[in-house]
C-alpha cells in the first residue's frame, strides 16, 4: 500500500482518505533560520540513528520510502506519534563560527536520515519531516490507525513523495 504525498501541494492520500502533510523548513534559502545562533544549528541523523555533522535543514526528500515503525512520542514536538521512514538524502555540511553558529558550507556532504511523519502542537515548521494535519493531532492518529491496519493484514506501507 502507498501513501501518495504531493509535497508541493501539501496533500496526501491513503486508503481513500485525504491528509494534510506539509514540510515547511526554516533554512538559509528562505531566510528563516538565524545563521550565527548556535541554538539554530541542526545535525544530520546517520543511518545508525546518531547525530553527525552540522547541516542546513531541507524538506522531506522525494522518492519512494518505506514506513518502518510507529512510536508513541514523549516529546511534544513529535506527539502523539512519530511515523518513521527509511527516507534519506545527501545534504551539504556546514562549518560553524567561533560561537557555534552556522558560518558557511564546508564543502562536504553527508547522508541525512531521520525523516518522520508527525504532528506538532507548537510549530507549523519542521526540520524536514512531514507535519501531518493542521490544528489538532486527529489526522496523524487516523494515519497511524490505517498503517497499523495494513500491517495487521501483512502489507508493507510505502510513502511516495513527489513535487
Amino acid at each position: 500500500m502507498r501513501i501518495v504525498w504531493d509535497i508541493g501541494r501539501g496533500k496526501a492520500v491513503f486508503c481513500g482518505k485525504d491528509f494534510i502533510i506539509t514540510s515547511d523548513v526554516r533554512n538559509e534559502l528562505n531566510g528563516r533560520r538565524r545563521l550565527h545562533d548556535k541554538n539554530e544549528v541542526v545535525n544530520v541523523v546517520t543511518s545508525a540513528g546518531v547525530y553527525g555533522k552540522a547541516y542546513m535543514p531541507r524538506r522531506f526528500p522525494c522518492g519512494l520510502w518505506e514506513i518502518t515503525a510507529i512510536e508513541k512520542a514523549a516529546k511534544p514536538v513529535f506527539a502523539p506519534f512519530k511515523i518513521k521512514t527509511n527516507a534519506h538524502q545527501v545534504v551539504d555540511t556546514w562549518a560553524l563560527d567561533s560561537s557555534g553558529g552556522y558560518d558557511r558550507k564546508s564543502g562536504g556532504t553527508a547522508d541525512d536520515y531521520g525523516y518522520y511523519l508527525h504532528w506538532c502542537a507548537g510549530s507549523m515548521t519542521t526540520l524536514g519531516c512531514g507535519r501531518v494535519g493542521s490544528d489538532t493531532p486527529y489526522q496523524v492518529v487516523l494515519l497511524v490507525e490505517l498503517i497499523r491496519g495494513a500491517w495487521k493484514r501483512g502489507e508493507h506501507v510505502f510513502l511516495e513523495v513527489s513535487n
